[in-house]
Order: structure tokens, then C-alpha cells, then sequence
């Protein structure tokens, strides 16, 4: 494109003042002005005040790569970071770790102070969190209380080094207003190029071992081993089957008695809900157990509450619940553990 001087029309954009002194961005066009001989003699100059539509442009463009709360890269950036790093540990055939981190009970803060205090919260995590971290690694929230850490050159060890100071980091004291608030984290670790090749796959077995932690007692952090994916699959595969017994009916109630310590009485007894499907006998700890919760959270609410109640209440009969499904209360066979001077007859 020529210039002005050398007789052409020039556009482009240009920073200049306002009469305030503020700065602004305009959008010129400069044309030059010719006497009938063909001399330049004037200039003309168009100018459009863009400022607003370059800031939202740009604003645009941040939020399109960066969390709007925290700053933090979001997963769109995520995914050219760790592109960028795995081509990197390939040459050199190096490692590399990936870390899934989430808050524990963070819900509990944001219900019962309110999401602005939950948000403030957030931010100041985030900067704690870029604290333990070297200039090439990266964190990302996902959104909510997740985060997800891309460490390169990062064997097991370094990455279990960097998990506790993260731990340790977080779970210092917060002053957020007029609340002292404390926070805990689970952490699954996945390690490049044994656990994945690529981003989905090292955060879905980062996200499995952090589901681990979770289900230990949360605030602190685990590997990702081939016995996790083991159990997820077998979990899921069981609370397909699950579902689909509620819908054949071909679940069962079984009791437990609740004996008294003190003289063998039977007190109470608690139903268990089993499965007459045969690859489930050997299944020991109850079907809830190697479902999970989200698998027995949906039982329950498949059985339905008058199914519950009439367990608790009858010893032997007949139990419909809404959905129409049926099934038997039969007496448990499950043998209780007897208490001194158990008495036979106080069962019967």
C-alpha cells in the first residue's frame, strides 16, 4: 500500500488524544487533495473513534483464551499448551505430568456465604496456586472449584513434590470480608506417556485418581493405576446392570438383624438390597459398594421411598413402589455376629 507523499491513499489505524488527554484508537483514511496540474497541494483525513470496538475485541479474545474470574488460562489454551509440551518430551523422551485438582466441599462456602464471597475466594486461590509453579508450567481452571496443572519434564516425583505444596498452600488460612475461612484439595495424577498421549486421556485418569482421594477421605492426592481404571469400568458396567435389574425387577430384599449387645434380642433390621443375578453372588460389600454413589443414589430413587419403608416394617411380604416394579422380603440368611450369652430363642 503507498503512502500519502507518494501521491496514494493511505488507511490504517493510528493512538492519538482526546482533547481530555485520554488516548483513543481511530481508524484514519488519508487521502491527498491535487490541483487540475496534478500537484499535491492538501490532505484529507477521515477519522472514526474505534476505541470502544477494539476493547471489545479484545475482550472478546481474552475470555475466548482465559478464565474471566481468575485469569487463569482456560481449557481452549490448555489444549495448545499441552500440544506444545508433548511435542517437546517426545524429542528429548521425556516425562510429564498432569495433575486434576478440586476443591473439597467448596459447594458448602458458595451456599452458605454466597458466590460473591465463593468468587473472592477463587481469586485469591488462584494466586496462590501460580506460586508453586515454574514460569513453563501451566494451570487452567476448568470452571467451578476444578483446576487442571500441565507440568513438562515432570517425573513422579517431581509432580508428588508439587502436589503436597499445593496441599500445603491452600489449605493455609483465608480472609475473605469479615470471614477466616480454611480450604482443603483432592489431586489425581497422570503421568505422559505412561497414563495417555493427549490431553483427554492423561484428564480422564487424572480425574480418576483424584476420585480416589475422594472416596479416602479427600485433601490429598494419588496416582492414576491401572487397578482405578479396573474398578471405573467394573463400577460402570455394574450400575448399567443395576439399572437394568430395577427395570426387570429382579431385585430382592434381604434383612439383617440388628442384635442387642446385652441380652441377643433382635431390635431393628436392616434391609439389603441384592440382585438374584447370577455373575453378582460373588460380589462381597453389597452392590451399593462397587457401583458407587452416583449408581446407588439412582437405585435408591429407583426403589423409591414406600419400597424402603415397607422393607423396614415387614419381616415377609409383597413391596410395589410407583414406577411398578415388585419384589419379595424375604428373611435374611446372612449370619449376624452373635454377642455373649446370645440366645436362640429371643430370635424366633
Amino acid at each position: 500500500m503507498g503512502t500519502p507523499d507518494q501521491g496514494e491513499s493511505w488507511q490504517g489505524e493510528l493512538i492519538n488524544k482526546r482533547k481530555d488527554g485520554t488516548e483513543c484508537i481511530e481508524l484514519v483514511k488519508i487521502s491527498p487533495i491535487r490541483q487540475a496540474d496534478g500537484r499535491i497541494t492538501h490532505y484529507m483525513s477521515i477519522k472514526e473513534d474505534i476505541t470502544e470496538r477494539k476493547r471489545a475485541e479484545e475482550r472478546i479474545q481474552y475470555l475466548a483464551n482465559f478464565d474471566a474470574l481468575t485469569g487463569l488460562p482456560n481449557r481452549a489454551q490448555l489444549e495448545g499448551h499441552v500440544k506444545y509440551a508433548i511435542s517437546l518430551v517426545q524429542r528429548s523422551q521425556g516425562e510429564l505430568a498432569l495433575m486434576f485438582l478440586d476443591l473439597d466441599n467448596f459447594k458448602d462456602i458458595n451456599d452458605t456465604l454466597g458466590h460473591t464471597v465463593g468468587d473472592a475466594l477463587l481469586i485469591e486461590l488462584a494466586k496462590r496456586l501460580q506460586l508453586v509453579l515454574r514460569d513453563e508450567d501451566t494451570v487452567s481452571r476448568l470452571g467451578g472449584d476444578e483446576f487442571i496443572f500441565l507440568l513438562p519434564f515432570t517425573d513422579a516425583t517431581g509432580a508428588a513434590q508439587v502436589a503436597q505444596k499445593l496441599l500445603d498452600i491452600i489449605n493455609q488460612p483465608y480472609q475473605v470480608e469479615q470471614y477466616n475461612l480454611n480450604l482443603t484439595a483432592s489431586i489425581g495424577i497422570a503421568l505422559y506417556p505412561g497414563d495417555g498421549l493427549d490431553l483427554e486421556t492423561l484428564s480422564k485418569r487424572a480425574d480418576t485418581a483424584m476420585y480416589r482421594v475422594k472416596q479416602e477421605g479427600r485433601h490429598g492426592y494419588r496416582f492414576f493405576t491401572a487397578e482405578m481404571q479396573a474398578r471405573t469400568t467394573r463400577n460402570l458396567q455394574l450400575g448399567n446392570e443395576l439399572r437394568l435389574a430395577l427395570e426387570r425387577d429382579q431385585l430382592q430384599v434381604y434383612y439383617q438383624p440388628q442384635l442387642s449387645m446385652q441380652d441377643g434380642r433382635i431390635i431393628g433390621r436392616k434391609p439389603c438390597c441384592v440382585g438374584s443375578i447370577p455373575k453378582w453372588r460373588g460380589i462381597t460389600g453389597g452392590i451399593y459398594t462397587h457401583c458407587g454413589r452416583k449408581q446407588a443414589d439412582f437405585a435408591d430413587r429407583g426403589m423409591g421411598a414406600e419400597a424402603r419403608s415397607a422393607a423396614s416394617k415387614n419381616l415377609a411380604g409383597n413391596w410395589t413402589h410407583p414406577a411398578g416394579h415388585s419384589g419379595k422380603l424375604v428373611r435374611s440368611t446372612v449370619p449376624s455376629p452373635r454377642p455373649a450369652g446370645f440366645d436362640h430363642a429371643h430370635t424366633r
